[in-house]
């Protein structure tokens, strides 16, 4: 019997982090809403990004999302500080109870990610590969202040298994659609 109680509590632990990160759609909207609109940002890249700049450069980039009409998909574009540009497709994902991304870029990059709340924070848990087969494992964290107006993205990560740099991008929303 003893041997059952410990097989349950280890089964237990292992399901609970599954568990934790189910997204309802109310979570897709709220974090839809925490990004919607335009948006202008002070970036700092992570890595090199053919179109968007070098590893630790900052410059300027542009975001604008709206949602897609039935609210069960939210497009965003962007324009990087040069002359990179790309599209970010979320939509929340019944079977599988998550919200999840596409990114596509200009230079051939092709991300995919889920978004999950932890730690009372939104965070993007992504892979990337760039055309030349470069894969990136991204770990990107909202922080959402000035009565939602500003949001503050803090990356982490690695490019073929070796550890990048903490970069911060600071975006201020410009308008609400």
């Amino acid at each position: 019997m003893y041997k059952a109680y410990i097989a349950l509590f280890f089964c237990t632990l292992l399901a609970c982090p599954l568990r934790a990160q189910d997204a309802t759609i109310a979570d897709f909207h709220a974090f839809c809403e925490a990004i919607e609109g335009r948006w202008v940002g002070k970036v700092t890249q992570i890595d090199d990004l053919p179109g968007f700049g070098k590893k630790g450069e900052v410059g300027t980039s542009y975001f604008t999302a709206r949602f897609l009409a039935d609210k069960y998909c939210l497009l965003g574009e962007f324009q990087g500080a040069g002359e990179g540009c790309g599209t970010w497709i979320l939509a929340y994902d019944p079977a599988g109870k998550r919200i999840t991304s596409l990114a596509l870029f200009s230079n051939g990059r092709r991300s995919d990610g889920v978004i999950i709340k932890h730690n009372g924070k939104w965070e993007e848990r992504l892979t990337a590969v760039d055309p030349d087969g470069t894969k990136q494992s991204i770990v990107s964290v909202l922080t959402i202040s000035d009565n939602g107006n500003t949001n503050t993205w803090t990356e982490n990560g690695t490019t073929n298994g070796k550890k990048l740099e903490e970069a911060v991008s600071v975006w201020r929303r410009v308008h609400v659609n």
